[in-house]
């Protein structure tokens, strides 16, 4: 595939947790990074187009969290108080992976931010001090995820804690898993970044 990479941005998708022929890192258990351009989100990277541009998968990741912060200007919010839809290029999920975004928008919002994330395109935001704002994303999740979409993505709420996402939870566990280590492997122990522009989501802890 041809590729400009000035256009490549990290988009969510769908990752089986397995190595394929698409450059992807895992973000939550079932979701992952992949690296496409911003007008053909459905055509991602591959490892051999990693190889055709002398990139390696840092240098891209890099590249592609650059761009997605040269774009935020074009980040728009709709709706009011207590939950606002963002709109994004059709990847409105890959919000969540901007900090720029979220420095500016957390003073305005009832506590910390939570977002409903159902589908690649879809980013509800509200508060996590708001019981009306959050019953709107629960609900925005339970109408996407009954759709069945495409592009389906996290059937949780997340909430935003320092620079890092994390399963919601009204009743956060004692203990959450660590965060932030390199793992190269796939399957039940997933791979995640270690690098500053790391936005790795903190898994629900088993009960």
């Amino acid at each position: 595939m041809q590729v400009t990479t000035d256009h490549i941005v990290p988009v969510l998708a769908h990752h089986c947790g397995r190595r394929t022929s698409t450059v992807v890192h895992a973000f939550v258990p079932g979701v992952g990074i992949t690296y496409a351009p911003v007008d053909s989100p459905d055509t991602p990277l591959g490892w051999a187009d990693l190889h055709r541009h002398g990139l390696d998968e840092r240098t891209l990741h890099r590249l592609a969290f650059g761009n997605l912060h040269a774009m935020i200007d074009t980040a728009s919010l709709h709706g009011s108080p207590p939950a606002l839809m963002a709109s994004f290029h059709g990847i409105e999920s890959s919000l969540l992976l901007a900090d720029v975004f979220w420095a500016e928008l957390v003073p305005e919002l009832p506590g910390t931010p939570v977002v409903a994330v159902p589908a690649r395109d879809v980013l509800v935001i509200t508060g996590s001090d708001s019981p009306a704002g959050l019953d709107k994303a629960h609900r925005c999740v339970e109408r996407v995820m009954f759709a069945n979409p495409h592009h389906s993505l996290v059937p949780d709420l997340l909430e935003r804690r320092g620079d890092r996402w994390h399963v919601f939870d009204d009743v956060p566990a004692a203990v959450e898993e660590p965060v932030g280590t390199w793992d190269d492997g796939y399957g039940e122990a997933y791979e995640r970044w270690s690098t500053p522009e790391d936005r790795t989501i903190v898994p629900r802890q088993q009960r």
